[in-house]
């Protein structure tokens, strides 16, 4: 069989997997050693995601005896805090961080953001409160983008 008739089955922009075999042979490594990389690969992936989902059903577990509001959750991956666990809650912006702080102190070291849908019932001062104790209960240090200086920003804060 030609090797365009062998390509027709393959989807768009996999041609290259007929290539495979020759760069394993180049390579100098044992198929058994490509083999064990790839099924660690698939492994790791496939444990990664099991985690998540594990963590992500007891945070609901725990979210279900905290409040009785309506909510969603989903998990995004980034790059600075690995998997981040979002939830949006249908109450006011006070029990929501009640919440979020007090799902913070069950899971230290795991990213929670909470976010709401109700009313803002909150001085700023409360909430810059609520963001500091929710960030200490996770263990979280805060990051600054580059370039960011403190000093600039509380002399703006006070010229106000």
């Amino acid at each position: 069989m030609s090797e365009e008739r062998a390509t027709e089955h393959l989807p768009l922009g996999m041609e290259h997997i007929l290539t495979m075999p020759a760069l394993i042979q180049l390579s100098g490594l044992s198929p058994d050693s490509i083999t064990n990389a790839i099924s660690f690969t698939i492994a790791k992936s496939l444990f990664r995601g099991v985690v998540v989902e594990i963590v992500k059903s007891v945070v609901v577990q725990e979210l279900t005896h905290l409040t009785n509001a309506r909510y969603s959750i989903s998990v995004e991956e980034d790059a600075d805090w690995g998997f981040v666990y979002i939830i949006t809650l249908e109450t006011s912006a006070r029990k929501a961080l009640e919440v979020n702080l007090e799902l913070q102190k069950r899971f230290p070291g795991i990213p929670i953001v909470v976010k709401w849908t109700g009313s803002m019932d909150l001085s700023e001062e409360e909430l810059i409160g609520y963001i500091v104790r929710i960030t200490r209960a996770g263990g979280f240090k805060a990051k600054a983008p580059p370039g960011f200086s403190s000093v600039e920003v509380v002399r703006e804060i006070r010229e106000e």
